[in-house]
């Protein structure tokens, strides 16, 4: 047989089937922007808790001193302190944490929000001294950092809401009129 001379050479299918979407350079700039705000942003959240761990660590090197002034300044013996007394207490044993931080702290420990600290719980005669403290301080940071990472998820859900209406502002749009139209509906039930 002979071969065949002539005809297409290269490649074979489709062509123009695979081209990469065009992307308006307007768009990636304030993509780009919205991602170095975000990082910063991330950046200054994260840094705002880090005292967290400062006064965690502070806790379990001075829990006898602390206990110790929580007693003085309990003069009733209840096991109960106002958010007040607190900050006083953890500020007169140079608490390594500004004092922000430390109120933050203290109403995180105030379970019940009514300025009312149960530092001693009853039934703790069993723990280490200054154990109930303990546990209630790491509850308290719980708290603080929960509160931490939503505000992280908030942040990106932000993001991702920015993005989107760059990327499609009709979608966007769409949605946002949906979100609009569930409100409405929901403050004509309530």
């Amino acid at each position: 047989m002979a071969k065949k001379k002539g005809g297409k050479k290269g490649k074979k299918g489709k062509k123009g089937s695979a081209k990469t979407p065009k992307v308006d350079p307007a768009v990636a700039r304030k993509k780009l922007m919205l991602e170095n705000q975000l990082a910063k942003q991330r950046h200054k959240v994260i840094e705002g808790v880090s005292w967290v761990r400062d006064i965690r660590a502070w806790f379990k090197v001075k829990i006898a001193p602390i206990m110790d002034e929580f007693r003085i300044a309990d003069s009733m013996a209840t096991g109960h302190l106002s958010v007040d007394k607190v900050i006083t207490c953890l500020k007169s044993l140079d608490c390594p944490v500004s004092s922000d931080e430390l109120e933050t702290f203290v109403v995180s420990i105030d379970l019940n929000g009514k300025d009312d600290i149960e530092y001693c719980p009853p039934g703790s005669t069993f723990r280490c001294y200054g154990g109930g403290f303990l546990e209630l301080s790491e509850m308290g940071l719980e708290r603080v950092m929960i509160a931490h990472r939503q505000e992280l998820a908030e942040l990106d859900q932000e993001f991702k809401q920015h993005v989107m209406e760059l990327e499609n502002p009709k979608k966007a749009a769409e949605l946002a009129a949906g979100a609009v139209n569930d409100a409405e509906q929901q403050g004509d039930a309530g």
